[in-house]
């Protein structure tokens, strides 16, 4: 016996063995039960109504930038210094988005569904706060539970640990199509509820979308079952011998036994190089993020800009001349948005993760770029919209490729502990960028944030994209329950 080893009393070794066998009773039950005809369809519209609350509640703040730093903070710090004011007090949220990602490890210990319906309840919970809140402090914690619950793409992992494994980033892109397309409810309401000279009717854009969280995840609690990806998993686990156990745990790089959790997550992490090269490329990719999250904001004063140059009227006014503008770019934006996305799917199962991850992150810079610096010139909205929304759908295809890459190289029975854990050890680059980013806005003012932004984006892409072709290996049409752990370490 290995000094290490635990030893555990018979009373207790009892007890744990007959709560294994109560579980193992448990999944086999829910195994056994036939699915109904079209299940996979009715999960797969399930999983994407999740999904469209999900992107309502993530692109909300965002979307509504430019008005929200105009009813919380331009009567406290003036117009100039908004924007960059509300972005200093967003630096909270970042503790919010760790602890997200440290509670998000529990699914791999107690399922996928519990968490994709609690999940669904506090974006519907955020959303409302936010839409009632009438000082700074209320609307920062609404924000602080956007970032909690809208990290965990449970309904993501849903789908990829259900489709065919040759046809999983299709499915994948699918799903984010969709609900991109039916995001478009946010600048119709926004165009409805909010003109030049009335914000009164801001709050509806935030209440309305909570009923679609609320309803989609009171249909998931009754109709959706855990995946079978996770019961296998488990049953597999649970019908190991001691002797089965104690061989698997003796291989350092392979691990099928454990039942996830944070430690087992960080230590799977740094025992695989593959893992380790994804979490630092991805880290560095995560400094172009602040181009894509405050497009409304870099639209708005980007067409101020152009206001001011052209008529000479103060920054004030600008920023109200241009709502109309930016109202029609954000019209356009979900159409270029699902159009890239959908490419994606297909782009990526046929050529592979790492060029798609490649390409994506390039598109991104080229097509960001090229729209602010239009805007400025006072270009057709409706043409920087979908462009805009193509720049922003790039990065985040190219975010997808970095985690399709990541679950493909993990058991089930990790997969959850080590996604969870690979955006806090990646997170230190986004939290070092965003830091130079709100304090250089802070110093140079709102006008300057677009510039700003692609500062850090450039030379966080370029490291990203040599860190991935030079060390990562390609992990396409892999198998799910196949995977030990070890298959990209040689």
């Amino acid at each position: 016996m290995s000094k290490k080893e635990k030893v555990i009393a018979p009373e207790k070794l009892a007890k744990i063995k007959q709560r294994e066998a109560k579980e193992l009773a448990k999944w086999q039950a829910e195994k056994a039960k036939p699915k109904k005809n079209f299940y996979l369809i009715h999960m797969f519209a399930i999983c994407t109504v999740i999904n469209l609350a999900d992107e309502i509640c993530s692109n909300l703040n965002a979307q509504m930038k430019s008005i929200l730093a105009t009813v919380f903070f331009e009567p406290v710090y003036g117009s100039e210094f908004a924007i960059a004011r509300m972005d200093a007090f967003l630096m909270i949220t970042f503790l919010f988005t760790g602890l997200a990602f440290l509670y998000k490890v529990l699914a791999d210990r107690y399922g996928r569904k519990i968490f994709l319906i609690i999940n669904t309840f506090g974006m519907g919970i955020a959303m409302i706060l936010i839409g009632l809140a009438t000082n700074i402090p209320v609307y920062l914690i609404g924000a602080c539970l956007v970032t909690f619950f809208t990290p965990h793409d449970m309904q993501i992992a849903y789908v990829m640990e259900s489709a065919p494994a040759k046809h999983r980033a299709k499915f994948c892109s699918f799903t984010k199509v969709l609900a991109t397309l039916a995001s478009m409810i946010i600048p119709a309401m926004r165009n409805l509820f909010i003109t030049a000279t009335d914000y009164s009717r801001w709050r509806m854009i935030y209440l309305l979308p909570s009923v679609i969280a609320f309803v989609a995840a009171v249909v998931a609690m009754l109709s959706l079952r855990e995946t079978d990806a996770f019961i296998d998993t488990r049953i597999r686990q649970l019908s190991m011998s001691d002797e089965e156990k104690a061989a698997a745990k003796l291989n350092k790089k392979q691990d099928t036994t454990s039942r996830g959790g944070i430690l087992n997550g960080i230590k799977f992490i740094f025992r695989h190089k593959q893992l380790l090269w994804l979490a630092l490329g991805y880290g560095f990719l995560t400094f172009a993020n602040n181009l894509t999250t405050n497009n409304e904001a870099i639209l708005t004063m980007n067409y101020a800009q152009n206001y001011m140059a052209s008529t000479g009227i103060s920054l004030e006014d600008a920023k109200v001349a241009a709502i109309d503008m930016v109202s029609k770019a954000l019209l356009l934006m979900p159409i270029g948005n699902a159009l890239l996305s959908l490419a994606q799917g297909f782009v990526s199962d046929k050529i592979g993760r790492k060029p798609s991850a490649a390409l994506f992150a390039v598109s991104c810079i080229v097509l960001l770029a090229g729209s602010y610096f239009a805007a400025t010139a006072g270009m057709n909205p409706y043409i920087i919209g979908f462009l805009v929304g193509m720049g922003v759908a790039a990065y985040w295809s190219s975010n997808d490729n970095f985690y399709y890459l990541v679950y493909e190289s993990c058991p089930t029975n990790l997969r959850t502990s080590v996604s969870s854990m690979f955006p806090i050890i990646s997170g230190q680059f986004s939290l070092l960028s965003v830091g130079v980013i709100t304090a250089m806005n802070n110093i140079l003012g709102d006008t300057k944030i677009g510039l700003v932004a692609l500062c850090a984006a450039l030379p966080g892409v370029v490291i990203s994209l040599t860190v991935l072709l030079l060390k990562v290996k390609e992990t396409k049409g892999i198998d799910f329950s196949s995977i030990k752990g070890d298959e990209f370490e040689n």
